[in-house]
């Protein structure tokens, strides 16, 4: 058995992001599923907070953790206590000794910064998501999801590709994150993403189906090419100008075509460009007769 010692640690999952509200509030955040989490970190175990020693100035408090249970560590180490300095609010550290919590600690190093992220296991409001879009509340599901995630990683590779795309507002619905106008979710480039995209682009949503081509991109086959070029007329468009400020004519931006084109140009295949914008003057539109698209 070993001790680790980590140095500079920022502890955190919760990256809130894009433009601020009147009182100071962002609107918008970004989350790392669980999986990401776990992928791109080189050490990844669970234990409790055993001291806090003296504050080390920006970088937070020097922490030592007894480990319980390791689930992510180099091939051939084990480790007792792990020291790290955590950012934390001391009355949050402090809580954490007291109550001896239950932590999940994953320890990410690129050169000489090296990253934390702390789930509490214990926290009455536990809510961690993955990249399926579930909502974990139970501390042995996110310790499955955990051991799952190791064990689906090939030996050989050390760090995954992440890809963002929105979270349903229904699956953050009474989490910390539903004060936000809009959460994004890091997941891993895997088969499960590719899975996932295969239905979105079937999805009544605009932008889900967009989501779902810029997932393909990272799957390139006969079979996703063939998925892709019927998406060169698919019928959903967002307005890009409206008719008011144009002298009558609304412009209209079809995104599921205009992304599958990209993708497919990107990749050398064979192709018209199909339409992807269109001035419709509403001027000789039949109100009653408009159909706004999906």
């Amino acid at each position: 058995m070993n001790d680790l010692c980590v140095g500079s640690i920022l502890a955190g999952t919760l990256a809130l992001v894009g433009p601020m509200a009147a009182t100071g509030q962002p609107i918008f955040g970004h989350v790392e599923s669980l999986e990401a989490i776990v992928a791109n970190t080189d050490v990844v175990f669970v234990g409790t907070l055993d001291a806090i020693d003296v504050p080390e100035g920006p970088e937070g408090f020097e922490a030592r953790i007894l480990v319980d249970e390791t689930i992510k560590v180099p091939i051939g180490e084990s480790y007792e206590t792990v020291r790290v300095a955590l950012r934390e609010p001391e009355a949050v550290l402090s809580d954490w000794k007291g109550d001896r919590c239950r932590l999940l600690i994953a320890v990410r190093q690129e050169g000489t910064e090296i990253q934390t992220s702390v789930i509490d296991l214990d926290d009455e409001a536990l809510a961690v998501l993955t990249a399926r879009e579930t909502l974990l509340r139970d501390r042995d599901d996110v310790i499955r999801v955990a051991k799952e995630t190791v064990t689906r990683m090939p030996g050989n590779v050390k760090r995954f590709h992440t890809f963002q795309r929105e979270v349903p507002r229904e699956v953050i619905a009474e989490t910390r994150w539903a004060e936000y106008h809009g959460v994004t979710i890091s997941v891993p480039v895997d088969d499960r993403l590719e899975q996932w995209a295969r239905k979105a682009i079937q999805s009544e949503h605009v932008l889900r189906r967009v989501e779902g081509v810029r997932a393909l991109r990272y799957f390139r086959s006969e079979e996703t090419i063939a998925l892709l070029k019927p998406l060169l007329k698919d019928p959903g468009w967002a307005i890009l100008h409206h008719a008011q400020e144009n002298e009558g004519g609304e412009v209209r931006r079809y995104l599921v075509r205009r992304e599958a084109y990209r993708v497919l140009k990107a990749w050398g295949v064979e192709l018209c460009r199909p339409v992807v914008e269109e001035t419709i003057d509403t001027r000789s539109i039949d109100p009653g007769r408009i159909d706004p698209g999906r």
